[in-house]
């Protein structure tokens, strides 16, 4: 069983982009490694995204069968949004009322076992000006209508705040270079 790495976090924090950069690295050492694009995932959707609860459910499936079809054959897993987005994501639709918390819950509980087999947590965050920013100089995809709503954002870092993380875990909150992010990620996996 490979050790999974989970990067989570706001839109347009550089995720992807350390993930390239780590997957690089543990490659150099020799490692086989295997990662999710929460992009790709997303684009992969036929489900309208309006359509929370079933898109949702869609991504984390969909991004539990590209961990199953690696399993067995690289020693290091990251996931590009894992189990513990799905649960923030289900916290957010309570947030909006669109469904109870006992009914966030039990959808939560899909996210369990991968939440569980998790070995690193990597979270990535910035103030709502600075994604705004980001997001200016790169391509819009159907998921940022969303993704990128300040209503949105608001509650996605209310829900990242409450969750329950019993796994090592590295939050980069601050606005630094490519260079040092990929830094402190190396010096923590």
């Amino acid at each position: 069983m490979p050790k999974i790495i989970e990067f989570l976090g706001l839109p347009r924090t550089g995720k992807t982009t350390q993930i390239k950069l780590l997957t690089k690295h543990l490659e150099n050492k020799g490692y086989k490694v295997a990662a999710t694009n929460d992009r790709d995932v997303a684009g992969s959707i036929i489900i309208p995204s309006k359509n929370r609860l079933e898109y949702i459910s869609t991504f984390i499936s969909k991004t539990l069968e590209e961990y199953y079809k690696f399993e067995d054959k690289c020693d290091y897993f990251i996931f590009d949004r894992g189990g513990f987005d799905g649960k923030a994501w289900f916290e957010v639709e309570a947030i909006f009322n669109n469904i109870t918390e006992s009914q966030a819950k039990t959808f939560q509980m899909m996210c369990d076992n991968i939440c569980e087999a998790t070995h690193k947590v990597i979270f990535m965050t910035l103030d709502a000006d600075e994604i705004q920013k980001r997001h200016s100089k790169t391509e819009h995809q159907k998921c940022d209508d969303i993704g990128l709503d300040d209503g949105y954002l608001k509650a996605i870092t209310k829900a990242y705040e409450a969750l329950s993380i019993d796994k090592p875990l590295l939050r980069i909150d601050e606005n630094l270079s490519i260079e040092a992010i990929h830094e402190k990620i190396i010096g923590f996996v």
